[in-house]
């Protein structure tokens, strides 16, 4: 009976510490099942959190990129304005340089005119009446064609003889060389395209000047 009882006895504290491990482990996992839960909550805040700073960051970019989008068109329309004002001014500038040009200009053109007709006179002292009378009717240009139409195969010869001997005819000539370089050199920093020189030296007072410089020598341009 004793061995029997102590059986018992021993069966009955297994089953008590069984029990007991059984109601610990029962514990354990309930405690880990809430951690695990708690833990899946965090996980699940940090990712909204983590999702809606995403959206944010997105839509601030987005923003911000529109924001430089239009700050750029506003500058390229601000550019391209500026340049076409600063363009339109260059041309009237240009355009008022030329008129104010132009207008000084027939002073030298007299000038020039009127130095033809003393070195014209010089060279060949004969005038006739269809000159004297083209000039007395406002053609002031008539002495210089008449000196075009020289033959300066024959002509060139006595010119540089008469510059050289003659110091009334030197200084025509001298005079309406320098004054013509000097309309040529006003003309170009008038017009930077070079228009009005190029027209002045297809002019007749142009085409004199050159003739008589290729015959003297003298450098142009």
């Amino acid at each position: 009976m004793i061995a029997i009882s102590q059986a018992a006895a021993r069966i009955s504290a297994v089953g008590e510490t069984f029990n007991r491990q059984t109601r610990d482990l029962a514990v354990a996992a309930d405690t880990a099942e809430g951690r695990i839960g708690a833990a899946e909550r965090l996980l699940a805040t940090q990712a909204k959190l983590l999702a809606d700073t995403s959206d944010r960051a997105s839509v601030q970019a987005k923003e911000a990129g529109e924001a430089f989008y239009r700050q750029t068109q506003e500058l390229v329309a601000a550019s391209a304005s500026a340049k076409a004002q600063a363009e339109t001014l260059t041309v009237n500038e240009i355009a008022a340089r030329r008129a104010s040009f132009l207008r000084a200009s027939r002073l030298i053109i007299e000038s020039l005119n009127s130095l033809a007709i003393d070195f014209s006179r010089t060279l060949d002292p004969s005038l006739s009446e269809r000159i004297l009378r083209e000039f007395v009717g406002g053609d002031r240009g008539v002495f210089v064609r008449r000196l075009l139409r020289l033959n300066y195969g024959e002509a060139g010869t006595v010119i540089k003889r008469k510059f050289q001997d003659d110091p009334e005819f030197r200084k025509y000539v001298t005079d309406y060389l320098s004054q013509f370089e000097r309309l040529l050199a006003d003309a170009k920093d008038a017009d930077p395209e070079n228009i009005l020189s190029a027209t002045f030296l297809t002019a007749d007072v142009g085409k004199l000047y050159m003739v008589l410089a290729g015959i003297l020598g003298r450098k142009t341009g």
